[in-house]
């Protein structure tokens, strides 16, 4: 009766209340990273009450009636959600290399490839079993350089600069040896006015002159 009534109220057999969320649940849905990863995965999918949390999670993810024809798509985004690019450059689809590197089979881990199937197959029923394996076996053959992807694009880059889209720049035009913005145009454009109408009286004045000596001789 004592046992029943702690356990109820949330306490252990040392009489220490337990805290919620610090236990660690075996539905809990990580990102495979290593061959242990896999394993362990592969080893809960025996478990329904761990598959059905695994579906729910990923068809939430990638969505369900995505469209035929998107399966291949969401497959790389599921791929690139549910393990990390550089879990794949330890397998190859039998095992077998043709460097003779050391490779592990991931055929062998059938829950692990159904489960991957039906999440993109409930997104797009035209992405039929063989289809998915064709796309794992590709996406092994290029785990390397998919991988090394991921490291060229954590390098740091410069953001790009924004110029403000109502920035109005000075047009220059040419008004004599030197180059004059065009707000500067009327101040330069008027000098050239002002020594030709200098000049135009100067004229006026020396033929004025000229008809009072023509004069002083009469």
């Amino acid at each position: 009766m004592l046992k029943f009534i702690m356990s109820n109220m949330g306490i252990n057999s040392s009489g220490q209340k337990k805290e919620k969320g610090k236990e660690k649940s075996s539905n809990t849905v990580q990102i495979i990273d290593t061959v242990d990863d896999l394993e362990k995965f592969e080893e809960n999918l025996e478990k329904k009450g761990f598959r059905e949390t695994v579906f729910q999670h990923w068809t939430a993810r990638m969505g369900t009636d995505c469209g035929l024809g998107s399966g291949k798509s969401k497959a790389y985004d599921l791929a690139d959600e549910m393990f990390s690019r550089r879990f794949f450059t330890n397998f190859t689809w039998t095992g077998l290399s043709a460097k003779n590197e050391s490779k592990i089979a991931l055929q062998k881990y059938k829950r692990m490839i159904d489960m991957f199937w039906k999440i993109i197959f409930n997104c797009d029923n035209s992405f039929n079993s063989d289809m998915n394996k064709k796309f794992l076996q590709n996406l092994m053959n290029k785990s390397k350089a998919r991988s090394d992807e991921v490291s060229t694009n954590k390098r740091k880059r410069s953001a790009p600069k924004k110029r403000p889209k109502n920035l109005k720049y000075k047009m220059k035009i040419n008004v004599g040896p030197q180059e004059t913005p065009i707000g500067d145009k009327q101040f330069e454009a008027e000098e050239p006015e002002k020594i030709k109408s200098a000049s135009e009286g100067s004229g006026d004045e020396s033929e004025g002159s000229g008809d009072e000596s023509e004069a002083s001789e009469i």
